[in-house]
């Protein structure tokens, strides 16, 4: 978990001083989306310069953090190339690194952990406010406690997220 925060931090500095242009673009996201772990909403950041756009979020899984009263964070830092751009589109390939932890109850101290590695493609329609649409899929390993074996393991997936946003740029 350090390392995902270590790394999220890290490209806030680094955007932030690659992008100290005045042709660079920043946004803030609303999004909702799903994925074969539960329902997630949450806000995010981006940082676009010329065709390449950084992107991190933070998200609530709705319904096992509503529902069931457990908490579920999940982060997220990628990154995107805008291969076509016309004056109110953009559309391309992003490539996305999410981390989430779930506690298994209230009771025990054992929690289970998914890292995602996703590919897929965004797409953008907009100038000011921009309408997000994100759909991606790839690897996803979830690192759980087995009580049989009284030991942490884990398992490999494929995986997949759909997201939906609405952002304002500035």
């Amino acid at each position: 978990m350090r390392w995902i925060l270590s790394l999220f931090l890290l490209l806030f500095v680094n955007t932030s001083l690659l992008c100290a242009q005045d042709s660079l673009k920043s946004a803030v996201t609303l999004q909702v989306g799903m994925n074969n772990l539960d329902f997630q909403t949450g806000i995010g950041y981006t940082y676009s310069w010329d065709r390449f756009q950084t992107l991190s979020s933070i998200e609530l899984g709705i319904n096992r953090s509503v529902f069931q009263g457990r908490i579920f964070p999940r982060l997220t830092i990628g990154g995107a190339y805008k291969l076509v751009t016309k004056k109110k589109f953009y559309f391309g390939p992003m490539i996305t690194l999410s981390h989430s932890i779930l506690k298994v109850n209230k009771q025990s101290t054992h929690v289970t952990s998914w890292n995602e590695l996703y590919a897929g493609a965004r797409m953008e329609l907009g100038t000011k406010w921009r309408f997000i649409y994100s759909m991606a899929a790839g690897w996803q390993n979830e690192r759980y406690f087995n009580t049989y074996l009284n030991r942490t393991s884990g398992v490999n997936s494929v995986g997949f997220n759909v997201n939906l946003g609405l952002a304002y740029a500035w």
